[in-house]
């Protein structure tokens, strides 16, 4: 595959978003504490290294913080990112599950592919960089982690891959079906329930497949419907008694009363007569 011209020389990685951001505090913060009242300043120790200091971030950021490109710079770049994005796959770049697996020969063959593109990997990284700060230009200086990271394009699948026998990280492939039930399980109130109807069925809940599960706990779920009907059937209100029928207990109530003296009385006679 043919490459165009470099956009990016040199062997110098420029900073990582979370670089910059990290010098930047940094070197505000020693310049905050090197210009402070002078009941603040005047605490320093060692006012020289801290200068020091405050000048090797300021040339570090000076020299290495990634740049916004212009014009149609940005095209070209862009351009550029995609050719060696292509060519570093291409030329032997290890799968994804090369370098899980590590299979006997993938750690020299990595290595030999570093070795081979330390360039073009320098060069793509910085590519990118800057593409995030043209990207970033008129805003804030977005931190994002993996912006640069090689492993976001490192193929996939087996296609590629070495042969797996021997391999220190044993790989397996699993196969679901199309369509999987989503698992059902049974609360803590559901168990109770089944424990109070049915405790041999508690005890084999273990052994039941997600269907039988299912059905036991849409049979809970009917039975506590029921339950809840009956309640509100008792807790219906009653309507209040007519005054005739109340008349009429009371009647009852009494009649009640006088057998019960009559009763009463004849035993007593009958115990005094003997």
């Amino acid at each position: 595959m043919s490459l165009t011209a470099p956009i990016e020389k040199g062997t110098e990685l420029l900073l990582t978003p979370s670089q910059v951001q990290e010098n930047t505090e940094m070197a505000d913060r020693l310049r905050g504490t090197l210009n402070a009242p002078p009941h603040i300043r005047n605490q320093i120790q060692d006012r020289p290294l801290m200068v020091r200091q405050l000048r090797n971030l300021d040339a570090a950021l000076a020299r290495s913080m990634p740049r916004a490109y212009e014009g149609v710079g940005k095209d070209a770049a862009s351009v550029r990112e995609r050719e060696l994005r292509e060519y570093l796959v291409n030329d032997g770049m290890l799968t994804q599950e090369d370098m899980r697996g590590a299979p006997p020969g993938a750690a020299d063959r990595h290595l030999s592919w570093e070795r081979r593109n330390k360039t073009k990997i320098v060069e793509w990284k910085n590519l990118k960089r800057r593409l995030h700060a043209t990207e970033c230009q008129g805003g804030a200086f977005e931190n994002i982690k993996d912006i640069s990271n090689i492993e976001s394009f490192r193929p996939r699948g087996f296609a590629r891959s070495m042969d797996s026998a021997g391999a220190q990280v044993v790989t397996k492939a699993i196969h679901l079906p199309d369509h999987v039930s989503p698992a059902t399980v049974l609360s803590d109130q559901d168990m109770a329930d089944l424990r109070a109807v049915r405790p041999a069925a508690a005890a084999s809940v273990g052994l039941m497949d997600n269907e039988q599960r299912a059905e036991v706990k849409a049979i809970l779920a009917d039975l506590r419907t029921a339950a809840k009907a009956a309640v509100a059937v008792k807790a219906k209100p009653r309507k209040p008694l007519s005054e005739e029928t109340k008349a009429r207990l009371r009647a009852s109530l009494d009649a009640g009363r006088a057998k019960q003296a009559e009763k009463r009385a004849a035993i007593r006679a009958q115990t005094q007569a003997a």
